[in-house]
């Protein structure tokens, strides 16, 4: 598509405060013939004059306004817009590898495939530290395609619903007719990977980390209520393959897709209205279908799915609190054993200092300091 080899499309609203790395870090590709594609979602702040002032200077930037509100919006009208072979998508709060482009393609080139998922961490400003997200466990995927319906494990162990993760070909989200929800505030990255990722032929995985995401401390405190979002998500991906939903590999990958999200969302809650609401539509609208193929669900979400087995939300919800309490203790155990660790190792070096320092002042090594010094000008 007029010579362009990859589009990069990020929604911009109030985002001064990073934008400017953000962008830097998309145009800083090692591939040249990119472009990056910034929706404006009604910014206040100075975005639109960072935004303006990095397009005068790097033609590759384009610039758009989108009035409506949201996040979907603003990737459907960066999509429209877009004229690269494939479709990436950045938040304007994080930054990328300058190998992104360069390798996703590659790996997307060489195996033809439809999606590149690569590896990402996670970073934090306060404290200042980061850490990789889980890599799918299969190694075999990262050696050549694969098909979806194929996976023999859930496709959410190889991509979570995230797309900033994520080179999308963009023939083959066209063939689709593939757009994010507008009507959804949240939970609309759920419904565009697994409509994209489930009938998926080719998909490939790179291991390296690619993808920095942002998540500083006071906003990982503080959430909003997504109300219905992930219900109406999980309706929309299933009534998107009404042609397969008697297939076994559909029915595989939906189930432990429904279990996935909503032990996600069950756990990630902001209010208890929301978690009641997750809980009462799980029970009246899912938990039949689930029960009924209880054969198909993975080891990873059995504890889950048996928790989920009680009418009350309560049971659900101590057992939680039981695991967050058991997870918190064996961290506490953990922290405090490296504390222990570490002091016995700064111990032992100040330890091995003294013997040194001993063997320093000791007649012994300055007789041997000279001899060795008499040697080194005969070795002249």
């Amino acid at each position: 598509m007029d010579g362009i080899s990859a589009s990069i499309v990020i929604p911009v609203y109030n985002s001064a405060r990073y934008l400017e790395g953000c962008l830097a870090s998309a145009l800083g590709q090692t591939r040249g013939d990119i472009e990056v594609i910034c929706v404006d979602n009604g910014s206040t702040d100075e975005s639109p004059d960072i935004l303006a002032r990095m397009a005068a200077h790097d033609e590759r930037l384009v610039v758009l306004r989108e009035r409506r509100p949201g996040v979907s919006c603003a990737r459907n009208t960066g999509m429209a817009r877009a004229r690269g072979d494939y479709l990436l998508f950045m938040d304007s709060d994080d930054t990328v590898e300058p190998t992104l482009v360069e390798r996703s393609l590659s790996a997307a080139e060489e195996r033809d495939a439809q999606l590149v998922i690569y590896s990402l961490d996670e970073c934090y400003e306060e404290p200042r530290v980061s850490f990789p997200w889980p890599r799918c466990p299969h190694e075999e995927c990262y050696a050549s395609a694969f098909a979806t319906r194929d996976l023999d494990f859930p496709a959410m162990f190889a991509v979570t619903p995230n797309v900033w993760r994520i080179a999308f070909k963009a023939s083959y989200i066209k063939d689709l007719d593939l757009v994010y929800p507008e009507e959804l505030r949240s939970s609309e990255d759920l419904v565009f990977v697994y409509r994209a990722m489930l009938p998926a032929t080719r998909v490939t995985l790179v291991p390296e980390v690619l993808y920095h995401y942002r998540k500083d401390n006071a906003g990982s405190l503080t959430r909003n209520d997504r109300q219905a979002a992930g219900l109406v998500a999980l309706q929309m991906i299933y009534d998107a393959f009404e042609g397969v939903h008697g297939e076994r590999w559909f029915q595989y990958q939906f189930v432990n897709l429904l279990l996935d999200t909503f032990e996600y969302q069950m756990k990630t809650c902001a209010t208890k209205r929301e978690y009641t609401r997750l809980f009462e539509g799980f029970q009246q609208n899912w938990r039949q279908y689930v029960w009924d193929r209880s054969e198909l669900v993975d080891e990873r979400y059995r504890r889950f799915f048996g928790r989920m087995d009680s009418l009350d939300p309560m049971d659900n919800l101590f057992e939680q609190h039981q695991d967050a309490e058991h997870n918190a203790e064996f961290f506490r155990m953990w922290d405090g054993a490296h504390r222990a660790a570490a002091e016995q190792a700064v111990s032992r070096e100040l330890e091995v200092t003294d013997e040194l320092n001993g063997i320093k002042a000791s007649r012994s090594w300055r007789f041997a300091r000279a001899i060795a010094g008499i040697a080194g000008v005969f070795h002249r």
